[in-house]
This record gives structure tokens, sequence and C-alpha cells, in this order.
């Protein structure tokens, strides 16, 4: 009991102690703690880019994060773990500035790891996240939403 949810979340934590003099209502925590406790989602769509890389929502496949884990001395795959203890490491916007290059001494493994996350910040500029303008589904996603849209028509 209480062991994930809104009890032990950082962040309900953050905004009841105060952050930055940020007052909610009654009804605004309430729609916190149960948009946590439902297990709210980040993403607005089910659909992905990348369905068959990590999260299904990474440009990195999992190929590549195995071998960016190995330059940076860190197993990024448990980035997608429930409880993990890092934070993110990869930064897509300025790739030289990812955290997971800290561990990195070697300039030439330093090199290769940008590499690899440039890779990706170009790949997601290809193809936008559901997040992102510009976003389309992945084109097994595009099937099984026209064929939604399909059985939704017979129906009306």
């Amino acid at each position: 009991a209480k062991s994930w949810g809104s009890h032990p979340s950082r962040m309900i934590q953050v905004v009841e102690n105060g952050h930055h003099d940020v007052e909610l209502s009654l009804d605004e925590l309430e729609t916190l703690y149960t948009w946590i406790d439902l297990n709210g989602v980040y993403y607005p769509e089910y659909e992905s880019a990348y369905p068959h890389n990590p999260a299904g929502r990474s440009p990195l496949t999992q190929e590549e994060m195995v071998e960016l884990g190995k330059l940076c001395g860190e197993d990024l795959l448990k980035l997608n773990n429930f409880n993990r203890k890092l934070g993110p490491q990869i930064s897509f916007d300025r790739p030289e500035l990812s955290p997971c290059l800290k561990k990195i001494s070697d300039p030439e493994a330093a090199k290769k790891a940008i590499a690899i996350i440039t890779r990706g910040q170009q790949r997601l500029a290809e193809t936008p996240r559901c997040d992102m303008p510009g976003f389309k589904p992945d084109p097994l996603h595009q099937r099984m939403l026209d064929k939604y849209d399909r059985l939704m028509k017979e129906l009306l």
C-alpha cells in the first residue's frame, strides 16, 4: 500500500511543499492526485513513430542504446524502468550536453557517443514523436487507425 501513485510521487511532494510559491486549489490537487493514481499517461497518443525502439518512443534503437550505454558506462535501457534512479540522460536538443557523457573520459568514446545521440536527433527531426508537431504514426499504427476509422464509419 502507498508504494506507488501519488503517495510516493516526487512531483506531489514538490507541489505540496510550495514549489516556487505555486498554490493549487483543492480541485486542482485532487485532479493531480487522480491523474497520478490512475497511472496518467505522458504522451497524448497511443500511436508511436518508433514502436520497436525502447519505450516505443525513443528515436534511438535498442542497439544504439546498448552501444551508447557501453560508452557511457551506464545501462541506459534502465531509463525505461519505473523505479529508475537516473534522471534524463540524453539530450536530443543539444547532444553534446547529454548528462550520460559526463562519465566518458576518452575523447574518441565521447565522439562516438555524441554521434549516436546526433543520429537520434536527426531521426527525431525527420520523424517527430507524438508529443511534437508533425507527428505521423508508424505505418503499422496508421493501418490500425485506418481500420478503426473504417469500422466506425460502418457503424454510423
